[in-house]
């Protein structure tokens, strides 16, 4: 199953000249570690792969003190592998690199006197080593991408679709087509019940079996919260289950700590929260007041929402079933489904190189109160965007947000087909005597990831 994320490997590793070691970043079980194996397998790369876990590596462990050499480590790598790695089509792939955190420490020396040797690190919640105070962070001497689950272009890639994924692109502007549009809802419904994690996306496409692919993804959850003795402590273990089936449960809900658990007080919740997002196993959105850019610069990270890392963990967690999804029997929870997919897609859209982030919009006042599911920035522009679980529904929040923040550009995100045009310049009647004119982008959910290019060119 190819990944987008490949391409990005393969500029990163022909940047010979100044090419810093590369950090994969994201939760467990993303497809770090299937990633740069594929990587390697597609450019006929030579891999050599050293698991931390494993080996620990004896120079390494000098790092800091007079005896470090990365020349001599280098040579006892290499003495374990039986690889050369000065090879130009060699790669070192450092893997659960958290179990040596000074190995980290170390990768400044690649860059600095073997940037000819393509390293690249990952781990399982290496976040919580990146971002311990008294680790020693290579800063400006490596690079970082960011992984999330598979998104829905590379589920349909894995299922050999591409063609319906060039008519999602740009083929139905000249091709408006109701068929390939149920097509394409069909596949995205199977979606919210599979998700993006690799390992339930290929039992799936191997066995078609729905029961199955539900086992492997309560696997991947009982995997997370077995990891949860290894980030916190015996009090923080007992309430990070509540927070996940929280996120799962009411995701694009406005966070109460109270309703997250009421047996805790409010700073052990808020740690709990913490905590699950430094493992990427749930995203904060936070309200901004987006007035102005950078939208995350007026933040108020006190008004906040919680979505899951993937939406078919979300669906398994929540117990819901592809039959319930398919025959759109999921009434008010279907809102939240549509929003998690939306999120998971976006909390990506600054790019691989960006930690994944999301923005809403909210004003809570008893007059005019209105909310905007997401708010992104693009080319130097605010961009508000609303999620509709089917039809293209009442867009009264949007309106509100157009006319305080005076854009010219908002989005609507719902299950039916692509508009005649994708953007319609629209007028809408705040009050007898004014009308608010701007662009309303209306397209399917499905067509998330081409949102940045093809359709916001009319």
């Amino acid at each position: 199953m190819r990944r987008a994320a490949e391409e990005d490997l393969l500029k990163w590793f022909r940047t010979k000249n100044n090419r810093k070691p590369l950090i994969l970043r994201g939760a467990r079980q993303v497809g770090k570690s299937t990633l740069v194996r594929n990587f390697c397998a597609a450019n006929g790369l030579e891999l050599c792969e050293l698991n931390l876990e494993l080996t620990k590596i004896g120079q390494f462990e000098k790092f800091g003190t007079n005896f470090f050499d990365i020349g001599l480590a280098i040579k006892e790598i290499e003495a374990l592998s039986g690889i050369s790695l000065g090879k130009p089509n060699t790669l070192l792939f450092i893997d659960e690199i958290q179990e040596q955190p000074k190995a980290v420490s170390c990768l400044r020396y690649f860059y600095e006197k073997h940037h000819d040797i393509a390293v690249i690190a990952a781990g399982s919640l290496l976040e919580f080593t990146l971002n311990d105070q008294e680790f020693s962070m290579p800063v400006g001497r490596v690079e970082f991408h960011h992984l999330g689950p598979m998104t829905f272009v590379e589920y349909l890639q894995a299922v050999k679709e591409e063609k319906l994924i060039e008519w999602i692109e740009v083929g139905h502007k000249k091709n408006p087509s109701e068929a390939l549009h149920a097509k394409a809802v069909q596949y995205y419904k199977t979606y919210l019940f599979v998700g993006g994690m690799p390992a339930a996306i290929k039992t799936y496409l191997e066995t078609s079996d729905l029961r199955e692919t539900r086992r492997i993804q309560r696997g991947i959850i009982d995997t997370y919260k077995a990891d949860f003795s290894k980030y916190a402590t015996r009090a923080q273990t007992a309430r990070l289950p509540k927070v996940m089936e929280y996120a799962a449960m009411c995701a694009g809900n406005l966070a109460k700590y109270s309703e997250i658990s009421r047996d805790d007080k409010t700073n052990d919740v808020k740690k709990a929260i913490e905590l699950l997002c430094q493992a990427r196993v749930v995203h904060r959105a936070n309200h901004t007041n987006a007035t102005e850019l950078p939208i995350k610069a007026q933040r108020d990270e006190s008004v906040f929402k919680l979505y899951f890392l993937d939406v078919g963990l979300m669906t398994c967690l929540s117990g819901i079933d592809f039959d319930d999804i398919l025959n759109d029997r999921m009434e008010s929870f279907k809102g939240k489904v549509s929003e998690q997919f939306i999120a998971q897609h976006l909390a990506y859209f600054q790019g691989p190189d960006m930690e994944p982030e999301l923005y809403f919009w909210l004003n809570n006042k008893k007059r005019g109160a209105a909310e905007i599911d997401f708010v992104i920035q693009h080319k130097g522009e605010i961009m508000p965007i609303e999620v509709k679980s089917k039809k293209i529904g009442s867009l009264k929040s949007l309106y509100q947000f157009v006319r305080t923040h005076k854009t010219d550009l908002a989005v609507n995100f719902n299950l039916s087909n692509f508009q005649e045009h994708d953007i319609n310049r629209v007028a809408y009647k705040i009050d007898p005597g004014t009308r608010l004119r701007f662009d309303l982008v209306q397209v399917p959910a499905y067509s998330v990831e081409f949102l940045p290019e093809n359709s916001l060119q009319p």
